[in-house]
């Protein structure tokens, strides 16, 4: 099984996710000023899922429910397990310390939308 850390880079496409919003734009104000590689990095996790969401797109709401739990969902655990762990990492009050710490919250969104049961056309 591919992880999150073995895949190369994935461009961003225009493609949304279930659950996104500042989260992705703290990381990605840190990746255009060059001050982050966690920052690049969670960038580059965050496309690996958006790229799963652009190829369910045109699936049944099931088809993509099945696809979420089964290439997303474990994906987004990795990701939180890594954020938790480059938090320990980081100095308390820096701008990546701040991006990280904005990040549970949505991302245990994420999560939810991962398992529900009705999904929504994005």
């Amino acid at each position: 099984m591919r992880t999150l850390a073995t895949m190369p880079p994935c461009p961003l496409r225009g493609v949304r996710l279930p659950v996104s919003g500042s989260r992705e734009e703290k990381f990605d104000e840190l990746v255009k000023a060059n001050a982050s590689t966690v920052a690049t990095q969670a960038i580059g996790r965050i496309a690996w899922l958006y790229r799963i969401e652009a190829d369910a797109r045109d699936l049944s709401c099931e088809q993509r429910l099945q696809v979420r739990q089964e290439r997303s969902k474990p994906l987004w655990e990795e990701m939180h397990a890594w954020l938790r762990l480059e938090r320990t990492r980081v100095p308390d009050g820096s701008a990546i310390a701040k991006a990280i710490d904005y990040s549970p919250e949505p991302l245990a969104g994420a999560l939810g939308v991962l398992e529900r049961r009705r999904c929504a056309r994005g």
